[in-house]
């Protein structure tokens, strides 16, 4: 891979404002090795997981900064993954990007799944990156004003305003709507 600054680690945030894993779900072994390079490659750790159901396990226990999925998985979808998440609170907060190679994965049914970003297959290595970026670093500001709502409450044990945060970022890349991606 030709050494740029498209592909270099971005440079603007201190190590410890970006939480550093990704989790990738994938099945395809070449995939999951190929998306977990390009990861690797900005600095990030990556968890894998071959099925949906351990991924959503993985994702509870580490609470990474993205999740990778792929939309079709041996055991349940990378659709009713992103559900589940988006159902629990402890993992509501995180960005997912989805990915299949089926053109149909891209339609009404990704955004209904709650997708922060959907990149068919084969991936665009920059389109990645650009993409992996602006989730997780868009995912640490929106995380940093929840928790600021969370301390700022005036009364009562602090609450976690979720809404605002993921609102703010899901069908959003960089000022690009969901569909293009």
């Amino acid at each position: 891979m030709p050494h740029s600054d498209e592909f270099s680690p971005p440079q603007n945030k201190m190590a410890t404002d970006i939480p550093k894993q990704v989790l990738v779900v994938e099945d395809n072994l070449l995939n999951l090795k190929l998306i977990g390079a390009l990861i690797t490659a900005q600095g990030y750790e990556v968890l894998e997981a071959a099925t949906g159901l351990l991924g959503l396990e993985l994702a509870r226990r580490h609470h990474p900064a993205l999740i990778v999925t792929d939309v079709r998985l041996p055991d349940i979808s990378g659709l009713e993954v992103t559900r589940r998440l988006r159902a629990d609170v402890a993992t509501a907060d995180i960005a997912v990007i989805g990915t299949s190679a089926h053109a149909a994965a891209g339609d009404g049914a990704t955004q209904e799944a709650g997708f922060d970003a959907f990149m068919p297959k084969p991936i665009r290595v920059s389109d990645f990156i650009q993409v992996l970026r602006s989730l997780i670093i868009g995912g640490a500001a929106a995380s940093l004003r929840a928790q600021s709502r969370a301390v700022s409450t005036p009364s009562g044990p602090p609450k976690r305003d979720l809404g605002g945060a993921i609102g703010e970022r899901r069908g959003r890349v960089e000022g690009r709507t969901f569909q293009n991606y």
